[in-house]
């Protein structure tokens, strides 16, 4: 016989992977039909509708979670070279050879030859991944070969670069390219999962499987420098009758 079981003993599966630093609830709800008898002082009662729905709560929030929420098929962005031998002899535009971009990535400025002795600014003009008109300003320091400045703004395409202020002593140059690793989530249908929790004690345990589950919300909570980012996510499932399942010993 189980004396109780404490959040300790509990483990949540998120897509396949167990969750760290998490609590959950999952919560039964059980509607009430109701006909109104003649004669009698009470309704008759009997079982309606039946609704599972849960939170995982306390959850340390990243991209992959939030992007959970927003869309099914994040993008991931892609190493592209848009421009090399791009000079910084004098301020001015440059075309860039390649504008358009595999997927919605970042876009990086990296001193190809001689460093750089003059900060300044590398605008950068395109579109991003819904076809609007974007614009970022980079800033170059005094950056060696090798090295580089990233734009905040993610370009799925690039149309060139406008040099302000940007020098260097020898025959700089510059190489502009877009790179891998960063993803975009545009709005979409969520991602579907599965979400299994469970507690055990020795022999006693309770289990309870969730399939084709999706969230309903969720956000990012920033807030003080002593405070951990953490946030919390309903979820639901597509069709309790045939996803849920529930096993205790």
């Amino acid at each position: 016989m189980v004396l109780g079981y404490t959040a300790v003993k509990g483990v949540l599966d998120y897509a396949g992977s167990p969750i760290a630093f998490v609590s959950f609830d999952i919560k039964f709800n059980r509607d009430v039909a109701t006909q109104i008898r003649g004669g009698q002082r009470t309704p008759l009662n009997l079982p309606g509708g039946f609704t599972v729905a849960g939170t995982v709560k306390t959850i340390v929030v990243d991209g992959a979670m939030l992007a959970a929420v927003v869309t099914d098929t994040p993008t991931t962005g892609s190493a592209e070279e848009l421009k090399t031998g791009r000079s910084v002899a004098a301020d001015g535009w440059v075309d860039n050879a390649d504008t358009a971009i595999a997927t919605p990535s970042r876009i990086r400025v990296t001193v190809e030859t001689s460093a750089m002795t003059t900060a300044g600014y590398v605008y950068l003009d395109g579109e991003d991944s819904a076809g609007n008109h974007i614009s970022d300003a980079v800033y170059v320091g005094l950056l060696g070969v090798g090295e580089y400045a990233t734009s905040s703004k993610i370009f799925l395409k690039c149309y060139g670069t406008y040099n302000h202020g940007v020098r260097s002593t020898g025959v700089g140059t510059l190489k502009i390219h877009s790179i891998a690793g960063d993803a975009t989530a545009n709005i979409g249908d969520p991602k579907i999962f599965n979400l299994i929790g469970s507690v055990v004690d020795g022999a006693s345990n309770v289990t309870i499987t969730c399939n084709n589950v999706f969230f309903t919300g969720g956000g990012l909570p920033v807030e003080s420098v002593n405070t951990v980012i953490v946030g919390e996510f309903p979820f639901v499932m597509r069709d309790a009758d045939a996803d849920f399942s529930m096993t205790y010993a």
